[in-house]
């Protein structure tokens, strides 16, 4: 039988019909096809049981010259011997023109009935099964590339695939779209001993659990059924939240303009099951119902530094920052921006050395010691990126995480660092960037 192909219809010989005087031998030819047995057994209902031969000969059947019991004509040893056939082509489940050889040398022998004792037709076929080495002309089937069993054709090997494919799944069903083994399956044409022959049932238990026997839940598969169902579900499509600058709200400050609200989508997604078992569930793609609505937060980005004052910079006011001095007290000696020897990052406020410097607003003291020409350093972080600092401090009255009060005094001016008289510089730093101070002051 070529690879993959069902098993081609077998034609059965048969020796020479002639009449035989006594002690004469037919040899039956080994192939034998169903299309014989059914022709014998009809041939045995129709006519019914033999009488003894008028010739008083009895027909010995001899396997390998092992005499097994006799009949009273030769039809009905032929038929003992098709009948054995049938059973056992039936046990196998094979159909059509499934093919059975034997290696046996299996004769008819005519001799006297004297002294013979009888046997009925089913009786010589069940001695028969027992002492033929049936050989099948089957098909092994391969799971990647290793035979695993035998059976009597194709058509039962597929039908036995199929089956077990159907046990998990079937694209009959609205929501499965694929099912396949994991493995790679094939089949070829075998010659192998006929009890190695797997009937159908037998075969498909064997892929479903690697044994004869086992059920549900027992033995291990010889092959992985991977079905594969396809399912889709509304869910809640998310807002966006967009946020944008706006330079009339204060730094620090939100307003929302647009609520956001959510939309309605269909997801639609592949879950694949082996062997009935979950392994996966994978996201395919979606389609919107109802778009979501974006929320829309207006962020403040105005920034009110400021103290109220008049004539020279002596009287402070009651803005967001109030005056680093206490008292208002103090004079601006040098502004923001390049001078003559540089950028200058802040402002210069002087006044006799001593003078206490106050915290121009709320906030916890992030540094508190010496930095380069900054001298003594006073640092306040007043939050949402706005730090204030107070350098060429004499003495310092705070320290690093404490907690300060607009007003509160933190130190008091001194000639540290890099400094040509008494003075605070005032620094205000907007996102570790320094800006100008005087436009709020």
């Amino acid at each position: 039988m070529d690879e993959h192909q069902s098993i081609d219809e077998a034609s059965y010989v048969k020796g020479d019909r002639g009449r035989k005087g006594p002690g004469s031998v037919k040899r039956v030819q080994r192939v034998v096809s169903t299309l014989l047995v059914l022709a014998v057994l009809i041939a045995l209902v129709v006519a019914g049981t033999d009488m003894v031969s008028a010739t008083s000969n009895a027909y010995l059947i001899c396997v390998d010259g092992q005499e097994v019991a006799a009949l009273v004509s030769e039809r009905e040893a032929d038929e003992a011997l098709a009948l054995a056939v049938s059973n056992e082509q039936q046990r196998v489940g094979g159909d059509g023109d499934f093919v059975l050889t034997y290696g046996n040398d299996v004769e008819i022998q005519e001799v006297p009935s004297v002294g013979v004792e009888y046997a009925s037709v089913s009786e010589v076929a069940d001695q028969l099964i027992s002492l033929l080495d049936f050989q099948a002309e089957g098909v092994a089937l391969l799971v990647d590339d290793q035979p695993v069993f035998y059976v009597s054709s194709a058509e039962t090997a597929i039908q036995a695939v199929n089956a077990v494919k159907s046990h998990y799944g079937s694209t009959d069903e609205e929501d499965v779209s694929s099912v396949y083994t994991e493995q790679k399956i094939s089949i070829v044409g075998s010659s192998v001993p006929l009890t190695d022959v797997l009937t159908g049932p037998q075969a498909e238990n064997m892929l479903l659990y690697g044994s004869l026997t086992a059920a549900e839940g027992e033995g291990t598969p010889l092959v992985d059924v991977i079905v594969e169902r396809t399912f889709s579900q509304e869910e809640p499509l998310p807002f966006n939240t967009v946020r944008e600058d706006d330079d009339t709200l204060l730094r620090g400050k939100e307003k929302v303009v647009t609520e956001g609200k959510d939309g309605v989508q269909e997801v639609f997604y592949t879950k694949q099951e082996r062997n009935g078992v979950l392994v996966s569930t994978v996201k395919t793609g979606s389609e919107v119902l109802e778009p979501a609505v974006d929320e829309v937060i207006h962020v403040g980005t105005k920034l009110l530094i400021s103290s109220a004052y008049s004539g020279a910079f002596s009287t402070a006011g009651s803005g967001e920052f109030g005056w680093p001095l206490m008292d208002g007290v103090g004079i601006i000696t040098s502004v923001f921006g390049w001078r003559e020897w540089g950028w200058h990052s802040g402002i210069d406020i002087a006044n006799a050395i001593y003078t206490t410097i106050v915290a121009s607003g709320d906030g916890t003291v992030t540094r508190a010691d010496y930095l380069g020409g900054y001298g003594l350093l006073v640092c306040i972080d007043h939050g949402n990126g706005v730090e204030t600092r107070y350098a060429h401090c004499d003495e310092v009255f705070v320290g690093v995480g404490d907690t300060v009060k607009r007003g509160q005094p933190i130190a008091t001016i001194g000639m540290t660092g890099t400094t040509t008289g008494p003075h605070v510089h005032f620094e205000v730093r907007v996102d570790d960037t320094a800006v100008d101070p005087l436009p709020y002051l």
